[in-house]
């Protein structure tokens, strides 16, 4: 069975991000665990699931599955930063200068596309591969 230090073991591995936008509790990582299935399961339509008291998951994970719920974790928490962001800056949009602010928003909302197409990406090829 995997396990939640697998999970967040490939994501730390995989999927590159800044030490200070990770969560640090086990609560908050058990949340972000649980919100990267959630996505697996909407778009695998699969029932998979996990158990914080155990930390595993209800079965073995394949390389690609455990790709996808990687890179959901890195989607969840760039979509996490966008949002932030915006409702934190945008009231300032003046001080901060429109043009910077509209870039760096841009800029997040790219990488929040970006990141949902490799996961769409690596569900394609799944499919391939079963087909």
């Amino acid at each position: 069975m995997t396990t939640y230090d697998d999970v967040w073991t490939s994501f730390r591995n995989k999927c590159k991000i800044d030490d200070l936008d990770l969560p640090t509790s086990n609560e908050a990582i058990y949340d972000t665990i649980y919100n990267s299935i959630l996505i697996f399961n909407n778009k695998l339509e699969d029932d998979l699931s996990g158990d914080n008291t155990s930390e595993m998951l209800n079965r073995e994970l394949t390389g690609n599955e455990l790709l996808v719920l990687s890179y959901s974790i890195r989607l969840i928490i760039l979509e996490n930063q966008l949002i932030y962001y915006s409702a934190t800056f945008s009231p300032f949009t003046k001080e901060i200068g429109t043009r910077n602010l509209a870039k760096q928003m841009s800029s997040l909302q790219y990488l929040v596309e970006r990141e949902d197409q490799k996961i769409d990406a690596i569900l394609l090829k799944m499919i391939d591969y079963f087909v």
